[in-house]
Formats: C-alpha cells, sequence, structure tokens
C-alpha cells in the first residue's frame, strides 16, 4: 500500500517518520470533510501498528490482512458522526476497551 496522504507534507512526514521510527501514537484523531481519505488513511496507520513482516505496512503479513478488511481484534475504528448526541456512551465504550489485554501479537 502506497502512502495514501496526497499534499501536506508536514503530516505526511510526521506520519512516516512515527513508522519509522516504531512510534506511532497510541491515539490519533483524524478530522476532515467526507470523501478526503480519513478511512483510508486510518487503516495505513493501523496496518502499519499491527505489521508484522519488515517495512511496515508491507501488506503481506496476516496481521496486515486483518487490518486491511477491519477485522483485527486489537484494531477499533471509532466513527463519532454517525452519533453526535452520545458522546457519554461513547466514553463509557472507550472507557470499556482500555480495560481488555491485547488479542494478538505482532
Amino acid at each position: 500500500m502506497s502512502f495514501p496522504l496526497v499534499g501536506n507534507s508536514k503530516v505526511k512526514g510526521a506520519i512516516c517518520g512515527a513508522i519509522a521510527c516504531g512510534k506511532i501514537p497510541h491515539a490519533i484523531i483524524i478530522e476532515g470533510e467526507k470523501g478526503l481519505g480519513k478511512h483510508t488513511l486510518a487503516k495505513y496507520i493501523s496496518a502499519a501498528a499491527v505489521c508484522s513482516g519488515d517495512n511496515a505496512p508491507c501488506l503481506k503479513c496476516a496481521q496486515c490482512h486483518l487490518a486491511d478488511i477491519d477485522s483485527h481484534t486489537n484494531l477499533l475504528p471509532i466513527n463519532f458522526y454517525w452519533n453526535k448526541t452520545a458522546r457519554g456512551s461513547h466514553r463509557s465504550f472507550l472507557v470499556l476497551c482500555i480495560l481488555y489485554n491485547p488479542f494478538n501479537h505482532p
């Protein structure tokens, strides 16, 4: 998977640098209008975070494949846009999720 972000060299440099150093943040907020590639960028970063191959994300290992099809048990995509009135329930859900250890290790 080539890097999905076109333009914005500062953001691209920060994300590529974090991936190369193996220091991907524990949470990333991706915000913008519909159709800008937020989901694609999130999938790229998450695949890099769980990749067990060389040159993350390799897209050849089982971890990358699971991330690509949104089936990895350790990745939790959260879309707050579908229900903006339920912020409290989103917080409760996140608190519940952090109580569990990861299922798979890359």
